[in-house]
């Protein structure tokens, strides 16, 4: 690991890019461009704000996604958004 660590930074100070080994940039599915950057961005901050609801639902409910998951497909009607709200004034 610390072979293609090396080999990795040595590439990034030559040429600024990542890469592997001797291929700067690595990028064998042809994704390299700016649109895709702007997707990863965008796909990043989509990802923190749903691991904001997994803790907005922790602090709620006082369970984790998985145990609400089950709950809420066991009772739909009775484990969803909005009993949880009701049914849990205060928060844990």
């Amino acid at each position: 690991m610390g072979f293609l660590e090396t080999k990795r930074y040595q590439g990034w100070k030559e040429n600024g890019t990542s890469g592997f080994l001797n291929s700067y940039p690595f990028d064998p599915a042809g994704m390299n461009s700016s649109s895709m950057a702007l997707k990863e961005i965008k796909n990043g901050r989509l990802a923190m704000i749903s691991f904001m609801g997994y803790c907005a639902q922790a602090l709620v409910t006082g369970e984790g996604p998985i145990a609400g998951m089950t709950a809420h497909m066991a009772d739909p009607l009775g484990h969803n958004i909005t009993s949880n709200i009701v049914n849990n004034a205060t928060f844990h």
